[in-house]
């Protein structure tokens, strides 16, 4: 699996992190040639048939499984769920009915320069890099959610989950981050029919 062979490597001197995809049929995709350090585009994912999606750099690995949802933060496994008094929406986990291959990555970037002195060049350089989905889940009852689960790894700052969740319908009661085999965490988290609300968990 691309996952052992990575080890936590990044194919770039150049970036902290690089994005990789596992496929149903045991190959993969990096975002650089692991044989000569080219580039490869995001658009050549095969979306469909990717089982687990990922950032590998500096020793880390942190990726998700498309079938559940369920974050690998370096051997910490993350999942979501939303709690009202009478049910439990799974919205990521082993009991989840949704799909997560809609995936997505994506860099912070920043280019400084002086105005006053322009001959002094400027400089540039990557200062986060996050990694997620994006889907969408119906229930038997008629509630649906729009849910975008994202990664964010700033530089020099602890990582945290950003969690964007818009409802059909008005819920009040709890988000609750899941560790398997570890605990959980619950936040307050009222919504609003369709409207956004956003939650960060820094990753522990």
């Amino acid at each position: 699996m691309i996952k052992d062979k990575l080890n936590g490597k990044c194919f770039n001197k150049n970036q902290a992190f690089m994005w990789f995809g596992e496929y149903a049929n045991g190959s993969h995709i990096t975002e650089f040639s692991e044989y000569n350090g080219d580039k490869v585009d995001f658009y050549k994912i095969n979306k469909s048939n990717l089982i687990t999606f990922g950032l590998s750099g500096q020793g880390f690995l942190f990726y998700f499984d498309t079938a559940t949802g369920m974050f690998n933060l370096n051997g910490s496994k993350v999942y979501a769920t939303y709690e009202t008094k009478d049910k439990t929406y799974d919205l990521s986990g082993l009991r989840s009915k949704s799909t997560f291959t809609d995936v997505i990555t994506y860099k912070d970037a920043y280019t400084d320069a002086s105005l006053h002195n322009p001959r002094n060049g400027y400089s540039s350089g990557i200062n986060q890099y996050n990694l997620g989905y994006k889907t969408k889940i119906s229930f038997e009852n008629g509630v649906q959610f729009s849910l975008q689960n994202v990664l964010m790894i700033p530089k020099n700052k602890p990582a945290y989950l950003e969690i964007k969740i818009v409802s059909n319908t008005y819920l009040e009661w709890e988000l609750v981050i899941k560790r398997l085999g570890v605990g959980e965490e619950r936040l307050n988290a009222p919504l609003k029919k369709n409207y956004a609300g956003f939650c960060h968990w820094k990753v522990k």
